[in-house]
């Protein structure tokens, strides 16, 4: 078989095939950046002194355009419709991009018909684009509230911006240097956080509990007390330290 019959047999079998995947590969790039497709996730928040709102939005472009947002809104009972955010100058949404939106606190909302108080978990959010509203896939983050989850707290504690659990009764803050240092001091005596001396362990007498004059007692036994331009003996009281020795004291 000569090679111009394998180019005709190639040319008339394949060619069609060719030409149709070329075109299914052309609509597939072409519908990347026909339409919108672009969802919402956000927050609903509240505090003592506003009302409760729709803030932390996260919109993602799902498309291979950019889209320019001149104001977001979210839609209730498909005719309620309340301003979360104007944006000026407007936020543009990179193709596969997504951006975060923070909203504005207000103390409430009202219609002509009085006091509105709209059921935020069933928000619709819309986009204000160029020359149309832009309907949003809406999903609300607030997770604990969606599925019923039982809400578990964080409470921090914190001296002097070190993060403690409260289980030390005693810190000693100091100046070593020129520097400021904070050491916790656990009941047993052991020293922790900041300190780099040779002793770290307060030994206690038999029947004896830590005490502030057993901590002052040691640091002028090793010669910390010298060592230390200044110091400070706090004790743990109702959860907060209250300092109780210092230096010269």
């Amino acid at each position: 078989m000569e090679l111009k019959e394998i180019v005709d047999i190639v040319d008339h079998y394949f060619r069609p095939i060719i030409i149709v995947i070329s075109t299914l590969i052309a609509i597939f790039l072409a519908s990347k950046k026909i339409g919108n497709k672009i969802s919402a996730h956000y927050m609903i928040v509240s505090d003592r002194f506003s009302a409760q709102r729709i803030d932390d939005i996260l919109i993602v472009n799902y498309k291979d355009k950019p889209v320019p947002i001149f104001g977001i809104y979210a839609l209730f009972n498909n005719k309620d419709i309340l301003e979360l955010e104007l944006c000026d100058p407007p936020v543009v949404i990179e193709p596969y991009g997504s951006v975060s939106i923070k909203t504005k606190p207000f103390s409430k909302l009202t219609t002509e018909v009085g006091e509105y108080k709209p059921d935020y978990f069933k928000a619709t959010i819309l986009l204000n684009s160029v020359d149309k509203l832009i309907t949003c896939k809406s999903y609300e983050k607030n997770l604990t509230m969606r599925n019923g989850y039982k809400s578990v707290s964080k409470s921090t504690k914190s001296f002097n911006g070190v993060v403690h659990t409260g289980s030390h009764p005693y810190v000693l803050s100091y100046m070593l240097n020129g520097e400021h240092k904070k050491s916790f001091i656990s009941s047993t005596g052991i020293i922790e956080n900041q300190w780099g001396q040779y002793y770290n362990a307060i030994k206690i007498g038999s029947g004896d509990t830590l005490n502030e004059n057993i901590i002052n007692k040691f640091l002028i036994q090793e010669g910390y007390a010298e060592l230390f331009s200044n110091y400070v003996i706090f004790k743990l009281v109702n959860g907060n330290y209250l300092a109780v020795l210092g230096k010269n004291q």
